[in-house]
């Protein structure tokens, strides 16, 4: 950013020039929306962080002399810490209430529609499966069961081949179903 629209910023915000303030989210909207975006922020979360950075900023303006420090990239780095914050907020609230209170949504996960999809889904991914062969097919039949978390050491005992043979064979096989299932 070039000296002068850095202290036209700076200066604007000082007076709290609505020009300036609008002219400064407009230029500075676009990265930060697009970085909460990608860092699991939707576009009403973007709103909140500009308020909140903006409200910080100002604060800061107000009472620092900026000198030469570039007040764009300072607010871009605001934004972003608001973000993380947030995020460190969400987590942490998200940890509690989903460990002290386990919440099963009825009307979410099991309407009709989405029962049928699922068991629609899941045919098409056995029939896939099917084509693979028996071998693979019994491969990815045991990788899906685990029964009591079984290494793959152990199930290639079942297989009675050893454990390198059981590791190409499952590579190969998982890389089959992936491909048929793209």
């Amino acid at each position: 950013m070039s000296k002068d629209k850095n202290e036209w910023y700076i200066n604007g915000l000082k007076k709290s020039d609505p020009e300036v303030i609008h002219t400064f989210i407009r230029d500075s909207l676009p990265i930060l929306s697009s970085w909460i975006q990608k860092n699991s922020g939707s576009s009403s979360d973007v709103e909140g962080v500009i308020q909140e950075a903006m409200l910080r900023l100002y604060k800061k303006v107000r009472k620092a002399d900026f000198g030469k420090a570039d007040i764009y990239n300072y607010f871009i780095g605001i934004g972003k810490n608001v973000w993380l914050d947030e995020l460190g907020r969400r987590k942490k609230k998200k940890d509690v209430t989903n460990e002290a209170y386990p919440i099963y949504n009825d009307t979410e996960n099991n309407t009709p529609y989405t029962l049928v999809k699922e068991a629609e889904e899941l045919k098409a991914i056995q029939s896939k499966i099917q084509q693979l062969g028996k071998l693979c097919s019994k491969f990815i039949e045991l990788l899906l069961k685990r029964i009591d978390k079984q290494t793959d050491k152990q199930l290639a005992k079942q297989f009675n081949i050893d454990y390198d043979t059981f590791r190409q064979r499952k590579s190969r096989c998982l890389k089959n179903l992936r491909n048929l299932l793209n």
